[in-house]
């Protein structure tokens, strides 16, 4: 019972390190309202709203009475609304497990241009995770610190497990407190090797969050392969690429986010400009829910245009137009 309620206090500590500074810096006002968490969890169901045409041109021009919230099927009345103006809080989260020692530099190479491409007013944290996520550098605008931080960070080269969807829903838990436009970028090859795999556990977490998730597949050309061998496997034993494309795929759409799989190594400056656009043109949508049951409910964004005519609603993009948004959320138990 000591050592666990040690675990609890060190998890906590991690945790207030990992977001003070941002909230002490983008909300102030937290110091002064211990009832704010509380308020937005209850009474305003948050929703980052990301648009783009028929060219994947991101839209940032767009205004509240260009957008339409249905939560299972029925309208409801948008309170609050942010443009891309308020600062997004963006973690990157990097795999560094035996499969991906031999090519870390493929990606982290090009990691300055999403860095670059973030606003100054942008806040940025940085993890790793193996068997579970550890925070390399905590919340900052200062860039070239987080850039640092990756430059020193270490990969395991030996035999080991990795726990993708463990270190993922715990870094989803991180985040879960701050208000604001958050991201996570993902660097992985989205393998897991625990048994039994947390596929429908994090796949729950993920429809009840207000996290945008990029998923960006490590491997290049090798996941072209059906199956793939971790360098430490003994033959016979493999894990499915093919799986875990689907996992990152479906990891994407359900938080309303986009999966990449860049081939070769000078493909991840584009992955990496898309995403930094992405962020910095996303709406924040805010609704009053329709019930407090604990419930899970379904939402849905659509685009209009000045007649009210719809343009493009979900994953069913009309006249090129294509919305991506997280798939619902969790109601507040009352």
């Amino acid at each position: 019972m000591a050592t666990n309620a040690k675990w609890r206090r060190a998890g906590v500590g991690v945790l207030f390190l990992l977001l003070a500074t941002p909230l002490r810096a983008q909300k102030p006002e937290l110091q002064t309202d211990p009832e704010f968490r509380l308020r937005r969890t209850v009474d305003v169901v948050s929703v980052d709203v990301a648009v783009t045409d028929a060219r994947g041109n991101y839209l940032g021009d767009l205004k509240r009475e260009n957008f339409r919230v249905l939560e299972d099927g029925t309208e409801r009345p948008i309170t609050n609304f942010a443009s891309s103006e308020a600062p997004a809080l963006v973690l990157v989260l990097v795999e560094t497990g035996p499969a991906v020692y031999m090519i870390q530099q493929q990606h982290l190479g090009a990691t300055r241009t999403l860095l670059e491409g973030l606003g100054a007013q942008d806040w940025v944290a940085f993890a790793t995770y193996g068997q579970a996520p550890r925070v390399q550098q905590i919340f900052t605008q200062q860039k070239s610190e987080v850039l640092s931080a990756m430059r020193g960070m270490g990969f395991s080269a030996g035999a080991s497990e990795v726990f993708f969807f463990k270190s993922l829903s715990t870094v989803l838990d991180w985040l879960e407190p701050v208000p604001g436009r958050k991201s996570l970028v993902v660097l992985t090859t989205g393998l897991d090797t625990e048994q039994p795999r947390r596929r429908e556990a994090l796949a729950e977490k993920l429809r009840a969050s207000d996290v945008v998730v990029y998923p960006i597949a490590l491997g290049g050309s090798l996941r072209s392969f059906r199956k793939a061998k971790r360098p430490d496997m003994d033959e016979g034993t493999s894990l499915s690429f093919a799986q875990a494309d689907r996992d990152l795929r479906e990891i994407a759409r359900l938080t309303g986010g986009h999966a990449y799989f860049p081939k070769r190594a000078q493909d991840f400056s584009g992955v990496y400009r898309e995403i930094s656009s992405a962020v910095r043109q996303t709406y924040n949508l805010g609704f009053a829910p329709a019930a407090r049951d604990g419930q899970f409910h379904k939402i849905d964004v659509q685009v209009v245009d000045a007649k009210g005519r719809v343009i493009a609603a979900g994953e069913n993009p009309k006249r090129g137009y294509q919305v991506r948004a997280r798939q619902g959320y969790v109601a507040a138990q009352q």
